[in-house]
């Protein structure tokens, strides 16, 4: 799979644009009016952001030529490293726009690209990770006592 070439190009913009997960459920009507819930996708739900780059001129026509001539022009998958709130982690994407639908030269020696890139998984903190962090405050036997102490006011 092709890699964003890091060694000759910088970077996109981190501040830049907004993640939007794609909707993952389906909801169907049931009778009585109520619904039925289910994932379109199980693991890799596809996550969209648009990126900004913004090159010197030589470095406009290199990304112009990895467009054209790696990718050819199209959405084929790449690797790019891809900011998360675990880190700028490396994930495969794909161009849905092409950067050279929104060009923008900013002044006579730089220029701007703005494109629509799909993540195909976007990376986050596995379970064991999550339920350690859920429960860190916590050792078991305080856990255990806590439990209990709720479910007793509970009752009362």
């Amino acid at each position: 799979m092709e890699r964003y070439p890091y060694e000759i190009l910088p970077a996109p913009l981190l501040r830049e644009g907004a993640f939007q997960q794609v909707e993952n459920l389906y909801m169907d009507p049931m009778g009585g009016g109520n619904f039925k819930s289910r994932n379109k996708w199980p693991d890799d739900v596809p996550t969209i952001k648009e990126f900004v780059w913004r090159f010197r001129k030589p470095q406009a026509a290199f990304f112009v030529g990895w467009w054209t001539h790696v990718l050819g022009s199209k959405s084929t998958p790449f690797e790019m490293n891809v900011p998360t709130e675990l880190g700028i982690i490396l994930h495969e994407c794909r161009f849905i726009s092409s950067p050279l639908e929104s060009v923008t030269q900013l002044s006579q020696m730089l220029w701007e690209y703005r494109a629509r890139v799909v993540i195909k998984r976007r990376a986050v903190m596995d379970e064991d990770t999550t339920i350690e962090a859920y429960f860190a405050p916590y050792d078991l036997e305080e856990l255990v006592a806590r439990w209990e102490a709720s479910m007793t006011s509970y009752v009362e």
